[in-house]
């Protein structure tokens, strides 16, 4: 007679439970460094074994399901400007209002005597 092997974490679902968290744990590990998440924010594995005995009640088939809960991604805030241009509505990234202020190519913030004289 061949030996038995018992059920166990190991063994269960032919297996897969080892090889299974081991996959899901790379992923919160990678986006616990990731600088673009919440690091207070939680994360977690479940794994689910599912037994569904025969009418025999002496096999059951065994299915196991995996679900691991990451941090979303941070907000990311940031301000645009808003106006219109020959009639469309434009978004812009700096205040147009203000490009007197600041030298085109540089972005440098001009001198007040300066700005007067470019006005």
């Amino acid at each position: 007679m061949p030996s038995l092997t018992d059920v166990t974490l190991e063994t269960v679902a032919r297996g897969a439970a080892p090889e299974v968290f081991a996959h899901e744990f790379a992923k919160v590990l990678k986006n616990i460094q990731d600088p673009n998440t919440d690091p207070g924010e939680v994360r977690s594995i479940s794994l689910t074994f599912k037994f569904k005995p025969l009418t025999s009640r002496e096999e059951a088939q065994v299915r196991l399901e995996v679900k691991s809960k990451l941090a979303a991604m941070a907000p990311v805030g940031g301000h645009m400007f808003m106006g219109r241009q020959d009639g469309k509505l434009r978004a812009t990234t700096h205040d147009t209002s203000q490009d007197d202020l600041f030298d085109r190519e540089t972005g440098e913030v001009i001198p007040i005597d300066t700005a007067q004289d470019r006005a």
